[in-house]
């Protein structure tokens, strides 16, 4: 069923238990597949097992409401997020820019891709060789990888 606000005005519906605000949209009878365009813009709750959202040299993870904001945001089977056209990803004291993002709703895992801004600012590129520092396994773990740190 396609809906349009009235000029001048945003809507809101729930998908998948989200509330979704737009200028217009589609939602399917089921409540579970949506799609919303113009300045369209969804709060994910806070999540005790944190929200991750990975980018090409890093990942943004919060415990706190997590607001996306895009030009469409559509979600499937009330499984899977997409926004697409100037995302924002908003948390307490983080900004993620970016063109796409992909969110996997149970998990609260996703993928932020193209032109990925953080703070306003590029993220820093990691030398691929030290990547290896930014994963905490265990101990024992460590002692089974191939790569060292060499001192």
């Amino acid at each position: 069923m396609a809906m349009a606000a009235a000029q001048g005005q945003r809507f809101e519906r729930i998908v998948a238990g989200l509330t979704v605000a737009a200028d217009s949209g589609n939602i399917a009878a089921d409540g579970l597949d949506g799609e919303f365009a113009g300045h369209a813009t969804v709060t994910l709750p806070a999540r005790s097992d944190r929200t991750l959202i990975r980018y090409t040299h890093g990942a943004l993870i919060s415990d706190e409401p997590v607001v996306i904001t895009a030009d469409v945001i559509s979600v499937r089977s009330g499984l899977l997020l997409r926004a697409r056209g100037h995302v924002v990803v908003l948390t307490r004291g983080e900004r993620l820019d970016a063109s796409e993002l992909d969110l996997y709703l149970k998990i609260a895992d996703g993928e932020a891709r193209g032109g990925v801004r953080l703070n306003g600012s590029t993220p820093e590129r990691r030398d691929p060789r030290e990547t290896h520092r930014l994963f905490r396994f265990p101990p024992d773990i460590w002692e089974k990888l191939p790569i060292r740190d060499q001192k």
